[in-house]
């Protein structure tokens, strides 16, 4: 099982850190430092047991990029991953990180939740045993709901909000569009709205005014699509569950349901609504190991 390293000069915040590691269901065997020079001295005897690193920002002697910085330059000790633990998080700061390690795979903010915590520590603490399905249900859940926030918020300046259930009649005319993908994740994305959200949300995209489902509002649910797939591959990634993703397909009618034929695949659905142009839809993100994995 790997170890984490955790270099952090206050004696508090180690100890509540390791409380809410354990609290968060891990049971990883904890190495303490509270300066860089014995962390790198713990680094240097276990380098290939540890399986993640989490460091402080400001340290004592030396600090915590200069720390991150210094194991890059390491031969041994450069492919281990690091996540620094700070109020440094600034885009600039967090940039500046990376450059000194290429191998700073993410951050934790101060203050910091138990469930903060399962995301974060999760990809790189479960090599020895394959992820569950509730595990990897959660990941997918979670990376699905962060990529659609980010998809509508950065291209559109729209938010969206999760709802408990779907917002459209049954009998009310559809355009989904659906994105296969294979990989040591295989399965398919869609997305399914009314023609008229469909055409307001492509509007929008477009800058011009669309009142009926044509090519150019097909492409553009596919190309919402394929971003918020996009999100979600980045954010699996660093869990081995990766994946290639194919080309958006669009249909529309009355009715229309996703269904997978696989007896083995599961189904993570989330309805939608974006509050500014009243715009309803559903995700459904249909997906299974590759064939001849298993999660336990």
């Amino acid at each position: 099982m790997k170890k984490i390293l955790f270099v952090e000069d206050s004696n508090v915040q180690r100890k509540m850190m390791i409380h809410l590691i354990r609290e968060a269901g891990f049971t990883n065997e904890i190495l303490e430092a509270a300066d860089c020079m014995l962390a790198m001295e713990i680094l240097i005897a276990n380098c290939k047991d540890i399986g993640i690193i989490l460091c402080d920002w400001h340290l004592p002697n030396m600090s915590g990029l200069e720390f991150i910085e210094a194991i890059a330059s390491a031969a041994a000790t450069k492919d281990v991953p690091v996540i620094m633990v700070t109020t440094e998080c600034s885009p600039e700061k967090l940039a500046e990180a990376k450059k000194a390690n290429p191998r700073m795979v993410d951050y934790i903010p101060k203050p910091y939740t138990i469930g903060l915590l399962k995301e974060k520590l999760a990809p790189y603490l479960t090599t020895e045993s394959p992820m569950d399905q509730e595990m990897i249900r959660r990941l997918l859940s979670g990376a699905l709901t962060e990529s659609l926030a980010n998809t509508f918020g950065v291209t559109l300046s729209l938010t969206t909000s999760l709802q408990d259930k779907e917002m459209f009649p049954d009998h009310e005319p559809l355009v989904v569009s659906t994105i296969g993908f294979i990989g040591e994740l295989e399965g398919n994305i869609s997305m399914c709205m009314p023609e008229h959200c469909a055409c307001k949300l492509v509007s929008r995209m477009l800058g011009t005014k669309l009142v009926k489902v044509d090519n150019d509002v097909c492409d553009g649910l596919g190309e919402m699509v394929n971003m918020v797939i996009g999100g979600v591959k980045l954010k699996t990634v660093q869990s081995k569950l990766t994946f290639e993703i194919g080309v958006p397909n669009a249909v529309t009618g009355l009715s229309l349901r996703v269904i997978s034929k696989s007896t083995q695949a599961l189904q993570i659905v989330q309805h939608f609504l974006v509050k500014e142009d009243d715009i309803k839809g559903t995700l459904f993100l249909t997906y299974q190991l590759k064939k001849g994995q298993t999660a336990h």
